[in-house]
């Protein structure tokens, strides 16, 4: 490579290609295109911009429906979440930039959704149908039932028991000494 001086524009060209371009390099780029994954943190912007890249890397030349296709559904898988994935493709977007447009109407939407229900208290409750709760509490009916029939004995005894006045009890105090 470094005795160029004595080759051609094309020799020197296609000794260019051969050592930084190539079909090995549109296989690569090709392949990081389909694995791309959005990075924890990375904007959507980011995101389009580094499938743009990859698309010009993976599929140089000019650009069909085709390759905008493919850029978009790159986009979308690149997206890793489903739920806005599918949200998206309703929309039936023709290209990745309209693809991009939506995600990021659909991310804002999300978040401030996600502030206003954050700022609210969130309830949780939770139903159980547990048998052992329902014989705690027949047993606790029968004690209460066993209680009020002691209670209105002891109140029927006292009702019928002689009433001492005070001047008696201290007289029965007195007498005995206390």
């Amino acid at each position: 490579m470094w005795d160029a001086e004595n080759l051609s524009y094309a020799e020197l060209l296609e000794n260019l290609k051969r050592r930084f371009g190539g079909k090995g390099m549109v296989e690569k780029y090709q392949t990081e295109l389909r694995c791309r994954r959005r990075s924890r943190g990375e904007s959507l912007r980011e995101l389009a911009q580094n499938m743009q890249r990859l698309m010009a890397l993976a599929y140089p030349g000019k650009k069909s429906r085709m390759s905008e296709n493919v850029a978009r559904d790159s986009f979308l898988t690149a997206l890793n979440d489903p739920e806005l994935k599918l949200k998206i493709r309703e929309r039936e977007t023709a290209s990745l930039d309209e693809a991009l447009k939506i995600a990021q109407r659909l991310e804002i939407f999300k978040s401030a959704v996600g502030m206003s229900v954050s700022g609210r208290q969130k309830v949780n409750r939770q139903v159980v149908d547990d048998v052992s709760d329902e014989v705690s509490c027949v047993n606790l009916e029968i004690k209460v039932k066993k209680l009020e029939k002691e209670t209105a004995q002891v109140n029927r005894q006292v009702a019928a028991s002689p009433v001492a006045t005070d001047t008696q009890l201290a007289n029965e105090i007195s007498a005995s000494g206390v």
